[in-house]
């Protein structure tokens, strides 16, 4: 006879009992395949989609994209074509989802970081100018003390040639020593010429100057993904999607520390802003780097077609 596996049930326990049907396989064969089901069902075998580490660092914008349709945050998978896989970003649940591809979504996002620039300040270039004014205090400091020792060498030399004509040093000596100072006198004067050269190529900080030196897409392409997903953080606040059909990056606030670098940029699309929002005072959250809250500059039609 066969065999019927009853579940437990209130104060009954699970257990086996016998069936009125004829059994179809023993029950050693069938403890046996029971085992290798319980052995195999926690592993990936049969999974579409990428695990752990290879996951995140593949599909970076995971935990950071929302959905263009349903605003939830979407996720990263394989979807299985005919003959391979596809990476795919996509909506996990519900009746309004989204699905892009991880290549299309990368590339309209790196389009949309490049219209992205550093809004810097007379201030920056200050402090940055004063920065770098304290770096080179080092070499000028060793250019004063390189002419100083070369006014020694210099009196040095006259000395010997005074002593050497007056017949108070031996040729031999005066050849000798002639040679030496001579020697360390000429590396004193390339170090000093090398130094001045160094000092002498650094320009003055100007707002221009911090623009190009801070380009931020070259610093977005440059990164490894998982950083990437950190840094997209910091410069979208709130949220971010993007209009496959229209092939725009759609958020509702870009960190006030960035401003599209033309002010008809086409590559984003702004999302209304809840009621109340306010993050002026939190630098990483949208405000600017000092302590004093300024009002939030809307991004309105600048970023709009």
């Amino acid at each position: 006879m066969g065999r019927i596996d009853v579940k437990a049930y209130r104060d009954f326990h699970a257990e086996r009992v016998h069936g009125v049907h004829q059994g179809i396989i023993s029950e050693e064969v069938f403890d046996q395949v029971q085992q290798r089901i319980a052995e195999t069902e926690n592993t990936n075998r049969g999974q579409s989609w990428v695990s752990g580490e290879a996951q995140s660092d593949e599909f970076f914008l995971k935990g950071v994209l929302a959905c263009n349709v349903s605003e939830k945050v979407m996720t990263g998978s394989y979807s299985m074509g005919r003959n391979k896989k596809y990476p795919y970003y996509h909506t996990t649940s519900g009746k309004k989802r989204q699905r892009i591809k991880k290549s299309t979504a990368h590339a309209i996002l790196d389009k949309a970081i490049a219209e992205l620039s550093f809004k810097f300040t007379e201030q920056d270039a200050e402090v940055v100018q004063e920065y770098i004014n304290e770096m080179i205090d080092l070499p000028i400091a060793m250019v004063t003390g390189f002419k100083t020792k070369d006014k020694k060498i210099t009196k040095q030399i006259q000395k010997i040639e005074e002593d050497y004509l007056n017949g108070s040093l031996h040729a031999t000596d005066y050849k000798r020593l002639n040679t030496k100072l001579l020697v360390e006198k000429g590396k004193i004067i390339k170090g000093i010429s090398r130094l001045e050269r160094q000092i002498s190529t650094i320009p003055k900080v100007s707002i221009k100057t911090l623009t190009n030196l801070c380009q931020l897409s070259t610093i977005y392409v440059s990164m490894e993904n998982t950083l990437k997903r950190d840094l997209l953080k910091a410069i979208f606040p709130e949220k971010l999607s993007i209009d496959v059909q229209n092939r725009k990056v759609r958020t509702t606030y870009i960190n006030s520390l960035l401003s599209p670098t033309d002010s008809a940029a086409k590559d984003y699309e702004t999302i209304e802003m809840k009621k109340g929002q306010d993050m002026s005072s939190r630098p990483i959250r949208g405000g600017r780097r000092d302590s004093n809250p300024r009002p939030l500059e809307p991004q309105s039609s600048a970023l709009t077609d």
